[in-house]
């Protein structure tokens, strides 16, 4: 496909948690929705959307703002109105992270080898196995003084531990916000939260280790 004179760039027009949807000839299916509206699947979807900065797709939009089921941010008003996981998570990027994405190196970090994922209708192959898949991802921006760093776990057991290197020796303050609850949890009635602490100046140094749950 050829365009002449056109500034082309990518975007993300819907974006949401990757769960089967209820249609013509498929039954809702509360056991999908439930993983889809997880902790975990929260995690993910803050992890995705970060990689698509990483990749210099913008804008990005998530689908869609809607109190309900399936692809809704929020439960239903009579029920707390409470944010589901995936939009909740996502805050933390446009709530707490500002300027521009930095590179970030990611060293000696657990793997998973993904398989290959293909369609049972036509034996069609939607996306190729992805050996040694790294378990940990760290992403970073910086606006001005202020650096925002971003470490996800995709792994669903086990704590892991982990050695942020920092590009400075001293820092003037520091705010950690940390995701508190059972990742296989659904946030129907505000089961997880954002904790956010201050964390002392003499607890960062140019190497910051803590543990990864």
């Amino acid at each position: 496909m050829l365009f002449r004179s056109r500034s082309i760039r990518l975007c993300n027009y819907e974006s949401a948690p990757g769960y089967a949807l209820p249609g013509p000839g498929a039954l809702f299916d509360p056991i999908s929705e439930a993983y889809g509206k997880s902790l975990a699947a929260g995690v993910s979807t803050l992890d995705s959307f970060l990689y698509g900065t990483y990749k210099k797709i913008d804008p990005q939009c998530y689908f869609l703002m809607l109190t309900g089921t399936n692809w809704a941010s929020h439960g239903y008003v009579v029920n707390g109105n409470y944010p589901y996981p995936s939009w909740q998570v996502l805050q933390m990027r446009n709530r707490y992270a500002s300027g521009d994405m930095v590179a970030t190196t990611t060293n000696g970090t657990p793997t998973s080898s993904i398989p290959a994922w293909i369609n049972s209708t036509n034996n069609a192959q939607l996306a190729p196995a992805q050996p040694n898949m790294p378990l940990v991802a760290t992403y970073a921006f910086r606006d001005g003084a202020k650096w925002s760093v971003f470490v996800v776990s995709r792994k669903l057991t086990n704590s892991t531990p982990v050695t942020l290197r920092l590009p400075f020796n001293t820092i003037g303050s520091g705010t950690l916000h940390k995701l508190t609850g059972d990742p296989r949890a659904r946030n129907d009635q505000g089961v997880f939260n954002i904790q956010e602490t201050q964390e002392p100046v003499t607890g960062f140094s140019q190497n910051y280790t803590f543990s990864m749950p």
